[in-house]
């Protein structure tokens, strides 16, 4: 009995003594991530397990590879630096390299260790994690997106069903669930994913988007706040804005819904549409606003035929367009851009059609072909919509 327990008690020692430094290596690995030393904290990894043979080890090197790797070349070899003060990891990505790659082959190594692990939900997750990285990164040379779809899906829910989730594996099941437009199958999902990190702004986001697909404009309000409240990036924060402004205009209320897309298009005066919503809800509101507004569009992208199609669009009846005739009419005694002078006469004699004012019609149009001709050739769209537009049998 005495040899027996010596034995059992040795075991057991060198079982507890493998955990210990196991857990001192995952530790190290973790306090030179935090220092921004991602090479060093690989190789304390590598060098505990170089032949990935223990699955934490495995896990913790797949993280750090997916999360902080400088450069990838085809998601096999990876490239891991050490950051220097004031050093952004953005900034290195564009910068191919080609020693010193690491060969990780992530989906042959996780799948060896799951024939030892079958019930490693620690491990699903990590996979499940990976093919979700193959499919953000648009690796479709690795693998079909299909198949990187269906891989992710698969150890996600796996991991779900046995009570094991991260907000990442509920967050990417949501996303699924609402490409295939299922937005009610969506919810938990993204509630979870919001359960396990509050301040997740896409989940937040997509979560607000689902609500208001389904017409739950309040919840969704809630969350889209939320949302605009943890995005970083200003276009991100934008698109938050823009779901606060469409919860209001499904509720009817479009002073508020006004109010919320020009936040929108303050934080993004990239974002046409942002500012088009604003013109269509001024106009229906009469604001004083909407003759500035409008200017604004316009000077966005003059050159564009598109923005005069938006503008005819927003006004509809024939004492606004008469309003946007004098306001072409305005522009061009200021404007000098050969282009938009040109599309200015152009639009100006579409207007002069609906007025039913053949002779000063044709003197724009006549002034516009003469513009035109200098900067486009003869095939160019444009002449094309002119003789179509303006032929006998359109008129009205």
């Amino acid at each position: 009995m005495r040899q027996s327990t010596l034995i059992l008690l040795l075991i057991i020692g060198g079982f507890h003594s493998g955990l210990s430094a196991q857990g001192t290596v995952l530790k190290k690995s973790q306090a030179l991530i935090y220092q921004n030393l991602y090479a060093q904290a690989f190789a304390v990894l590598d060098q505990a397990d170089s032949k990935n043979q223990n699955s934490d080890i495995f896990v913790a090197k797949l993280h750090l590879i997916l999360d902080f790797h400088c450069y990838t070349k085809d998601y096999l070899h990876f490239a891991l630096c050490d950051l220097h003060s004031g050093e952004k990891m953005d900034s290195l990505r564009s910068i191919p390299k080609e020693d010193g790659l690491i060969y990780f082959k992530a989906d042959s190594i996780g799948k060896e260790l799951l024939i030892k692990e079958p019930g490693n939900m620690q491990l699903h997750l990590a996979m499940g994690y990976f093919y979700q990285k193959l499919l953000e990164a648009n690796q479709k040379d690795y693998m079909p997106s299909s198949a990187a779809q269906s891989r992710m899906q698969m150890h996600y829910e796996l991991a779900d069903r046995q009570g094991s989730r991260n907000y990442q594996s509920m967050y990417s099941l949501g996303i699924l669930a609402m490409k295939g437009l299922d937005f009610q199958s969506a919810l938990p999902y993204l509630q979870k994913a919001i359960e396990l990190k509050p301040d997740h702004a896409e989940s937040q986001a997509n979560l607000a988007y689902a609500l208001l697909q389904l017409n739950r404009q309040e919840e969704a309000r809630l969350h889209a706040d939320l949302a605009q409240k943890y995005f970083e990036d200003p276009i991100l924060k934008a698109e938050a804005a823009s779901m606060m402004a469409l919860s209001f205009l499904q509720s009817g209320k479009d002073s508020l819904a006004l109010n919320y897309f020009r936040q929108a298009y303050a934080t993004n005066p990239d974002e046409m549409l942002s500012l088009r919503n604003i013109l269509q809800l001024e106009r229906k509101l009469d604001s004083n606003s909407f003759k500035q507004s409008r200017f604004i569009y316009f000077k966005k992208e003059p050159k564009s035929t598109t923005t005069f199609k938006d503008l005819y669009s927003l006004h509809p009846s024939l004492k606004e367009k008469k309003a946007l005739l004098a306001f072409y009419q305005e522009q061009l005694k200021t404007e000098q851009e050969p282009v938009v002078l040109a599309n200015l006469h152009l639009f100006s004699a579409v207007l002069l059609k609906d007025f039913e004012e053949a002779d000063a019609m044709q003197k724009e149009l006549a002034l516009a072909r003469e513009i035109y001709l200098e900067e486009y050739p003869p095939e160019h769209d444009i002449f094309v919509f002119m003789r179509s537009y303006f032929s006998p049998k359109n008129s009205q």
